[in-house]
């Protein structure tokens, strides 16, 4: 009984070995089977087209083990940059990982490109000018112009001159009579740099065009008349009124308008019946005045041109800009020229002026929200007290004496806003002193020669206490 209790014993671990041995086999044999599958290589060749941008979108689609397929990578593109076709051998154990690293190549790849191409912006974004820059860089060419035809006048004046001084040598040694010939007039400088630039078609804003100027903020300065005409800011250099003509109508923007009409005026003192007061002033229209003697007026104004423009833009209520020119030895042609803003024509009127000629007259005034002005009035030529009451700046009341006096004494007031006439003023023609108010008899004068110092000899510094400080102080 014991024995085939050990038999059957014998028998069950015997079994159970056997099981374990064939699982262990089996295993062996799926992880060989594993093996080998791995160590074989699979050959694919992918194309992949890329467009680069700097948004990179990327497409993973996994690899199936059972079909061999490795991952496909995709993506867009935007700036036409097109990368050849790549061969990529992947082994199934390192196919996905290649290709995901390809994928983050690509990505880096655009990146920098897209980088690149904000570079490529940013560069085109400083290379394109700024308005103010524009008008320098013009500036700069008219004064490059000008200092070349000053350079060839210097030298044809030269010329002239040693030709002269050659021939009259030749005379006086010859015995007759040394003449020096005079020198030939030529056109000015600044001139023929206009010229030039309108030639080779280097004027910034060469239409007309009413308001402000890109790149011209009220304030700027221009060191002649020459240098506004290459702007375009006021494109003539002699004329006061600078307007747009009939010619503008034909244009769309413009068929609304009555021509002509102003777009800029140059305030420099070339009339006598001008009025400058900043923020109003009266303006004299052209025509009739001698600008190349005294400056003053010669004939009758005519209601043409400039003196027509500036009453159109009274109706249609277009602004003008408004240039003050003033004296400035920096300048080579004596004078700097300001940009003091727009201004509404208010108003105009006929009538005689200083030298008895007929003359129209218009008042302009200053629109507000403007930067302040910069420049000081301007001084006019043979300056006069205003001729007519409406000329004062601020008037309130033509004559406040009621008409007790013989001339009319006007009233103003530059404070208040609005400017209102003074009320409960009762005007008199001759001092009235109440009888309550107690006249001081008048006092003895000192007998001092020169500067009255000494109070125990001089009555008058007695008085004062001590040295009078307009006599004494300040270079008195």
């Amino acid at each position: 009984m014991a024995v085939e209790e050990i038999d059957d014993s014998s028998r069950r671990r015997s079994s159970r070995i056997q099981k374990l041995v064939k699982k262990n086999v089996r295993d062996d044999d799926i992880e060989e089977e594993e093996r080998v599958v791995k160590k074989k290589k699979i050959t694919k060749t992918t194309k992949i087209n890329v467009t680069v941008s700097r948004k990179t979108t990327v497409t993973k689609k996994k690899s199936n083990g059972s079909n061999g397929s490795s991952e496909v990578v995709t993506a867009d593109v935007k700036h036409e940059s097109k990368i050849s076709s790549v061969k990529v051998t992947e082994s199934v154990e390192k196919g996905s990982e290649s290709v995901v690293k390809g994928a983050e190549s690509v990505g880096k790849g655009s990146e920098s490109v897209g980088r690149g191409s904000e570079s490529v912006e940013k560069g085109s974004e400083s290379a394109e000018k700024s308005d103010y820059a524009k008008v320098r860089d013009t500036i700069r060419a008219f004064n490059k112009h000008y200092l070349h035809f000053v350079q060839e006048e210097e030298l044809r004046v030269q010329n002239i001159e040693k030709a002269s001084k050659n021939k009259a040598s030749k005379n006086k040694k010859g015995g007759e009579k040394g003449e020096v010939e005079p020198k030939r007039p030529s056109k000015r400088p600044d001139l023929k740099a206009i010229t030039k630039m309108i030639e080779t078609s280097t004027i910034l804003y060469p239409e007309k065009r009413p308001g402000h100027l890109p790149g011209v903020d009220v304030g700027h300065q221009f060191y002649s008349r020459a240098e506004m005409v290459v702007v375009g800011f006021h494109n003539h250099w002699l004329n006061g009124i600078d307007f747009m003509g009939t010619k503008f109508r034909k244009k769309a923007e413009f068929k609304h308008y009555t021509f002509p009409i102003a777009i800029s005026i140059v305030l420099s003192g070339q009339y006598e019946d001008d009025l400058d007061n900043c923020d109003d002033v009266i303006y004299t229209g052209q025509g009739g005045n001698d600008l190349l003697g005294n400056k003053s007026q010669i004939a009758d104004q005519v209601m043409k041109r400039g003196n027509l423009a500036l009453k159109n833009n009274i109706e249609q209520k277009v602004p003008v800009r408004v240039i003050r020119g003033l004296k400035c030895p920096s300048s080579y042609c004596g004078k700097v020229y300001t940009y003091d803003g727009l201004y509404h024509v208010v108003e105009y009127w006929a009538e005689k002026g200083v030298s008895g000629y007929t003359i129209f007259k218009y008042r302009l005034k200053r629109i507000e929200g403007q930067p302040p002005l910069t420049t000081t009035q301007v001084q006019f030529a043979r300056a006069q007290a205003p001729k007519c009451a409406d000329d004062i700046r601020g008037l309130v009341c033509k004559d406040i004496s009621g008409g007790l006096e013989n001339i009319p004494i006007p009233a103003t007031n530059l404070v208040d806003e609005p400017a209102v006439a003074p009320t409960g003023v009762k005007y008199i023609t001759t001092a009235q002193v109440s009888a309550s108010v107690k006249i001081p008899t008048n006092a003895v004068g000192c007998k001092c020669r020169g500067a009255c110092v000494d109070p125990r000899t001089c009555a008058c510094a007695k008085l004062n206490g001590s040295d009078f400080p307009y006599v004494c102080k300040d270079g008195g």
